[in-house]
């Protein structure tokens, strides 16, 4: 006699997180990308951040954890969502990289801190002829270890992830 509740709980546990609960899968999702975002401040990031040419102590980003607080998430029966920086004008900057100009106020900016700290990097920032600096990207990304946990979790690695700014944060070297 074949055992059929036996083979039907077998199969059920065979079965992804994602099909059994998928609530609860993207929860999990969530957290792990939550936890991973927070890491990356911790730590410098994955290997992907930029030392800054005029940081102090290796911690810029954590400086006023405006960032670093901003992080929040959602989710649903078929999605996680990690999002961060809103109403942080720099948020976008630190993801995808780009240009500042070097405006009247900047300038102003410079000059104090020149006088308050007397440190020539501030004195040749407020002096510059330079129209604009150019940032270098310091993105949020996954590890492999996140992604492997996020496709184990789904039963799949068939999954797009970006940020809220529309850049991929699948880790280097995986294609989807």
């Amino acid at each position: 006699m074949t055992d059929t509740l036996g083979i039907e709980k077998t199969v059920k546990d065979a079965l992804p997180e994602s099909v059994k609960n998928p609530a609860a899968a993207w929860q999990k999702i969530a957290a792990r990308m939550l936890y991973s975002y927070r890491q990356q401040f911790l730590t410098g990031g994955y290997g992907h951040w930029m030392m800054a040419k005029h940081q102090t102590g290796g911690k810029l980003m954590m400086k006023s954890m405006a960032l670093y607080e901003s992080a929040t998430t959602a989710t649903g029966d078929n999605y996680a969502q990690l999002n961060w920086g809103f109403g942080l004008p720099s948020a976008r900057m630190h993801q995808v990289g780009g240009s500042i100009p070097v405006t009247a106020k900047s300038r102003k900016f410079f000059w104090a801190q020149w006088f308050q700290t007397r440190d020539e990097f501030w004195k040749k920032m407020a002096l510059t002829k330079k129209g604009s600096f150019s940032v270098p990207a310091r993105p949020i990304v996954l590890t492999e270890e996140d992604y492997d946990f996020i496709a184990n979790t789904l039963g799949t690695r068939d999954f797009k992830i970006t940020t809220n700014f529309g850049a991929s944060i699948i880790p280097r070297g995986i294609t989807n």
